[in-house]
């Protein structure tokens, strides 16, 4: 499941449908449970994500996406719904997975920098927001391939690519 939450006015909201699609792929991909299972995407300003990077990583600028994982799950980990029993939502039955928060404003400018569509960026920095928040990260080298791998096989299986 996936709650969108906009702090703009200007968010196609079109988009949530391939945002969906991202999620059950990645989740299909990576052998997690499909149910029961939620995110928070939070679609901000410039100047909001700046001073959420700032509070939150003391890095004081705007960023493109930022990830908040509410569980411990490391990579490659399949999700454990009876170890995370007190965090379950009582009113949906659901575990919240993690926060992603994505700039709006950034990730226009990216595509345009990086010649694909605004939809393969804000569907790229969604899906790499969400294997943060299931313990991939980039720091390493190993983990950065490992990380890109997923990042492209799923975008592939969801027919976002660079074109």
């Amino acid at each position: 499941m996936l709650n969108v939450y906009s702090k703009i006015r200007t968010f196609d909201d079109t988009i949530v449908k391939d945002l969906e699609e991202v999620i059950k792929t990645t989740f299909k991909v990576l052998g997690q449970p499909t149910k029961n299972i939620k995110y928070n995407l939070y679609v901000v300003s410039k100047a909001y994500i700046h001073d959420l990077n700032l509070s939150t990583r003391g890095v004081d600028r705007a960023t493109d996406v930022l990830s908040f994982p509410t569980t411990d799950i490391c990579a490659g980990e399949v999700i454990d719904l009876d170890k995370y029993k007190l965090d379950i939502d009582p009113m949906d039955n659901s575990l919240l997975v993690g926060e992603i928060f994505i700039c709006n404003e950034v990730a226009k400018r990216q595509a345009i920098k990086y010649n694909h569509s605004y939809r393969r960026e804000f569907c790229f920095l969604f899906l790499h927001g969400v294997l943060h928040c299931l313990g991939y990260d980039h720091i390493d080298e190993n983990d950065r391939i490992v990380m890109e791998e997923i990042q492209t096989k799923i975008l592939n299986k969801c027919k976002i690519t660079r074109d």
